[in-house]
């Protein structure tokens, strides 16, 4: 972007608008998720981000750079909405948990590699290839999607569908979607600031050492995932859910606690248990509770408390580090972060059941 002579402010702004634009789209995209087949779905939305990519190549102004932003983010956060509830249900309802470690394992490898390789191709090739390349992984990705199980359209007539709000309504749900707007505020610093924190005195690491750390996190949470996932079909997904909610400000506790950049790198292991376990059961939890006709809808609404939280997590820890430097800033981070552990802890409840007592309990609730 500064290539096309777009100032800083104007990045942030992009990023600003693209990001809340898209994130209110969610519970739509979850619900065309619901009303369409979802692999057909899934074909279609890779290859209109991979056609986003060739295009941002050609933006030339503010306004280009706007509009292809908020298609990048909307493309993306369907394709990943739509995916987790396809894979929800293609797996067995007693091993939800499992199959979605099984399913986001393969999101961290692709985050990890590219990490990775992201800057040497950049190094190598420029900024236009990283496009062509992310353009052509993702068209690759819309042919896979062609052998990926049966639809997951739900095939419900009008007389049976239920509108978004009677999800809203379901106290387990509302408790964990609450629960995780208030930890993604806590957590946002974490992805925006932690490169710039470690890259300032006193740490002045290296930038390739900081591009270990983010792939350090992306690779931990691969075994979570997996891990968490199988463990939450035969433990039940509340007790994780709680453990997963109180990693986090132990996380932030110790990024603000050490003061050398080999510390914060195996504090970055720390990823696994917090956002590695914590999607791949939240997202087990919601199926236990959602039959398949509205699992979409309530997995967008998911993905908006996250991305919501991010957005004034974002803004909040700016401020704070304006003010009170980066330590102070991860310290209430931390502190904050306890209040949504506690309240998923008090209020939140144990969805995990046998598949005639799921059976049932979906009916009664919806």
């Amino acid at each position: 972007m500064y290539s096309k002579n777009i100032t800083s402010a104007e990045i942030g702004l992009i990023s600003m608008i693209g990001l809340s634009t898209s994130t209110l789209t969610q519970p739509f995209w979850g619900r065309l998720a619901d009303r369409f087949p979802r692999r057909v779905l899934l074909i279609s939305l890779s290859t209109f981000l991979a056609f986003t990519y060739v295009l941002t190549i050609l933006a030339s102004n503010l306004y280009h750079f706007i509009i292809l932003s908020t298609m990048t983010y909307a493309f993306t956060m369907a394709v990943d909405s739509t995916s987790a509830t396809h894979a929800a249900h293609l797996t067995e309802s007693t091993e939800v948990g499992g199959g979605l470690g099984r399913w986001r394992i393969s999101v961290s490898l692709g985050w990890a590699i590219a990490t990775l390789f992201s800057g040497l191709l950049t190094d190598i090739f420029g900024f236009p290839s990283i496009f062509l390349i992310s353009a052509a992984i993702t068209l690759f990705s819309a042919f896979f999607f062609k052998s990926v199980g049966e639809d997951g359209k739900s095939h419900e007539s009008k007389k049976t569908r239920i509108s978004g709000a009677s999800i809203l309504r379901q106290k387990s749900l509302l408790v964990l979607y609450i629960s995780i707007f208030l930890i993604w505020i806590a957590h946002a610093p974490i992805p925006l600031f932690l490169s710039l924190y470690l890259y300032q005195p006193p740490f002045n690491t290296p930038k390739t050492l900081i591009s270990i750390a983010f792939s350090l996190g992306a690779i931990a949470e691969i075994p979570a995932m997996l891990y968490f996932g199988f463990l939450s079909d035969k433990i039940g997904r509340k007790l994780l859910l709680s453990v997963c909610l109180f990693a986090y400000p132990v996380r932030l506790f110790l990024t603000a606690m050490f003061n050398d950049p080999i510390s914060v790198l195996f504090v970055q292991l720390l990823s696994g248990l917090t956002f590695g376990g914590l999607y791949v059961v939240s997202i087990a939890y919601i199926s236990d509770v959602v039959p398949n006709k509205m699992r979409g809808t309530a997995v967008g609404f998911y993905g908006m408390a996250m991305n919501l939280g991010l957005i004034l997590g974002s803004s909040i820890g700016g401020s704070i580090i304006d003010y009170l430097g980066f330590k102070m800033m991860y310290e209430l981070m931390a502190l904050s972060s306890i209040i949504p552990a506690l309240l998923f802890i008090i209020a939140g409840k144990e969805t995990l059941l046998t598949p005639e007592m799921r059976r049932t309990h979906r009916l009664k609730k919806f």
